[in-house]
């Protein structure tokens, strides 16, 4: 319960804890409410009771503008009192009841009817001002989330950049180690075995054995100077920054919410309904609400199946399947025990029912676009940071590598088996005994095989990183 106290006080009194943008989204249910409490009032007289609703309305635009300019000012730097923001909700339904009834009584001389022109206003304007400014929270806060991980991006695009280009660096210089270092003394070697097995027939064994390891390698130092090659990081193609979720783009819905249209169809029945039928008609509306309810999870659930064309068809078809839903249920609620005073036209209960779903639509669709957004730039950022993290060992092994070709063991090991043959081969081979001069072989053999292995280690660490 704390938790989540504390998401909905982060998510709402903050840049959206009021806006006129957002509060414009429930007018068209207030206008329309109000009508109905004059019309219930004062019946039969239109222009009157759309005088009286207009002068309400146009007071609480006025009062939400002082709001936003001076109780909640710096919202748009810091997260607000939760108890200033619930006065501001509530207080504007309450200046809202108070002007119909100052205009009703100044223009038409009406009845103030205290109770029944102020609690319904304030209950609807401060309920629905806190539902919107949660959910215009939430979406951007994801916004926010989405932009920082953005921003984030950028910097380690950067530093990728300048990764990619000293491995390129340190790769080239892998290479020309490779060529300057150990190509020259493999050249040598094979020139020494061949000279070598040419003029001693006593060890051709151990020379063949010499030959073979040798060809292998120089194979081995091939395939290194292919695997650095190989590995060599080209510049990735610039990622397109992602384009801002516009709260205009939600006016096309892409969503079908069960929750949110469940939550409004509940606001927009009990407000009505209060000062129409009284607490059978909130009741009627809240089990109305159930009924659509169940509706609307088959269509989400089936919609979930669909993508294209067929989902946008189905989107489409939503209304008209919400409209006779309702129009059905109210039609039919004497029969299953709700006998209102005063019920709602079928037609005009389903209208209105198509505008709370259309809202609904419209919050749940920028929440699934921010979530998606937001989503899609943690899953770039994650791939930045492994792909830095790779670069960043491919260095690491290239640094080592270079060492190793210039000033390791293969280069020592080489220019032993270099030094070994000149031994065997030189103006006393025929004086030395026979023993000695296999030794020198066989040791000749093995320092060449060690070189291998290690050339082919440092292989598989190149291709690995």
């Amino acid at each position: 319960m704390r938790e989540s106290l504390e998401r909905f006080r982060v998510a709402a009194t903050g840049r959206w804890a009021i806006s006129i943008r957002t509060y414009m989204l429930a007018v068209p249910f207030a206008v329309l409410i109000g009508l109905e409490r004059e019309n219930v009032l004062n019946p039969g007289n239109v222009t009157h009771s759309y005088a009286i609703v207009i002068c309400g309305e146009l007071a609480s635009y006025l009062y939400i503008f002082i709001a936003q300019a001076t109780l909640l000012r710096h919202r748009r730097e810091r997260l607000q009192s939760l108890s200033l923001c619930i006065f501001v909700w509530f207080s504007t339904g309450t200046v809202k009841g108070l002007f119909f009834i100052i205009y009703a009584v100044w223009a038409y001389g009406y009845e103030p009817d205290f109770f029944i022109r102020v609690v319904p206003p304030t209950l609807f304007a401060g309920f629905s001002s806190a539902l919107l400014a949660f959910y215009f929270g939430s979406i951007e806060r994801r916004r926010i989330e989405s932009k920082a991980l953005g921003s984030l991006d950028e910097l380690l695009s950067v530093d990728q950049g300048l990764m990619i280009a000293a491995d390129a660096q340190a790769r080239t210089e892998a290479i020309s180690a490779l060529k300057n270092s150990l190509v020259p003394q493999l050249d040598k070697l094979q020139r020494t075995v061949s000279e070598l097995a040419q003029s001693d027939s006593r060890n051709q064994e151990n020379l063949t054995s010499l030959a073979r390891q040798s060809e292998e390698l120089g194979e081995a130092v091939a395939f290194q100077a292919q695997a650095i090659a190989r590995g060599r990081a080209n510049n990735e193609k610039k990622r397109a920054k992602p384009d801002s979720i516009s709260f205009f783009s939600g006016l096309f819905p892409q969503v079908i919410s069960v929750r949110i249209t469940i939550l409004v169809v509940i606001l927009g029945a009990s407000t009505g309904q209060m000062t129409r039928n009284g607490p059978l008609g909130v009741a009627s509306g809240v089990v109305g609400a159930a009924v659509l309810g169940v509706v609307v999870t088959g269509l989400r659930q089936y919609s979930k199946r669909l993508t294209g064309v067929r989902l946008r068809n189905l989107l489409i078809a939503s209304y008209p399947i919400v409209f006779l839903t309702q129009a059905i249920y109210v039609a039919n609620l004497s029969r299953i025990g709700f006998d209102l005073r005063d019920p709602y036209a079928p037609w005009y209960s389903g209208l209105k029912t198509i505008y709370g779903f259309y809202i609904a639509s419209i919050i749940a669709s920028l929440l699934v676009d921010t979530a998606q957004q937001f989503d899609n730039s943690r899953t770039e950022s994650e791939v930045l940071r492994t792909e830095l993290a790779r670069l960043d060992r491919g260095q690491e092994a290239l640094r080592q590598h270079i060492f190793t070709t210039r000033f390791g063991t293969i280069q020592g090991k080489i220019s032993g088996v270099v030094m070994a043959l000149q031994l065997s081969s030189g103006t006393n081979s025929e004086l030395k005994p026979s023993e000695k001069i296999q030794e020198l072989l066989a040791g000749a053999n093995q320092l060449l095989n060690d070189a291998r292995l290690e050339i082919e280690a440092l292989s598989k660490e190149t291709l690995s990183a």
